[in-house]
């Protein structure tokens, strides 16, 4: 009798474990049913999370590039230059790769050189990046294409102006080149003049 009860009291120890084990199945199983939500759940907000950097990065490539594109268009005629951004991921962190193709030689805009080609591709990168900032559409641009040559100055002129229109951005510039100040809406022009022994400037505003 005593070895009975010895083990009828072990039997239902034994039972009292298994219901236990078997409440924790449970509660574990309904855990990693939550937690598979969850994953999914992230899974599709992350899908969703590139599918709107793809969108952006998509619209940011077409605007900045068709404004930088109409630039090297409308400044160099005769060089066919094609300017092109790229999305990459280093590190993981999306950056953009710049890239200027001439006669199917390829070159990062650093690595130009001659002809003003850096000036044209930073003033036109300036205009379009400025495009999506929410500060005063307000531009100060000192001698912008001092290593332009003489031939193509009104030409860059032309599009600064027509960039300008174009973006409803406001231009103050700093220029020794006519060829600038003439297509300039207001002309702020410093002149040196004697008065007696000394030199002073003065301001002589032309419409």
């Amino acid at each position: 009798m005593r070895e009975l009860s010895f083990y009828s009291k072990k039997i239902n120890e034994l039972k009292g474990k298994k219901e236990y084990l078997l409440k924790r199945q449970v509660v574990v199983e309904t855990g990693i049913g939550d937690l598979k939500k969850r994953v999914l759940n992230i899974e599709k907000a992350q899908v969703f999370i590139q599918d709107v950097a793809a969108r952006t990065q998509n619209a940011l490539k077409f605007n900045v590039e068709g404004i930088v594109q109409l630039a090297l268009d409308a400044v160099f005629l005769k060089e066919q230059y094609k300017f092109e951004i790229n999305f990459v991921i280093k590190r993981d962190k999306t950056e953009a790769s710049l890239s200027v193709n001439k006669n199917g030689f390829e070159m990062t805009p650093k690595d130009s050189n001659g002809g003003g080609l850096k000036d044209i591709l930073g003033l036109a990168l300036r205009f379009a990046l400025w495009k999506y900032s929410r500060s005063r559409k307000l531009i100060l641009l000192d001698e912008p294409f001092k290593n332009l040559s003489k031939d193509l100055q009104s030409k860059a002129g032309e599009i600064l102006k027509l960039l300008s229109q174009k973006l409803g951005i406001q231009i103050i510039m700093i220029t020794h080149e006519q060829e600038l100040m003439e297509i300039a809406d207001k002309t702020f022009e410093i002149q040196k003049v004697k008065d007696g022994e000394w030199e002073k400037s003065v301001v002589v505003v032309r419409n």
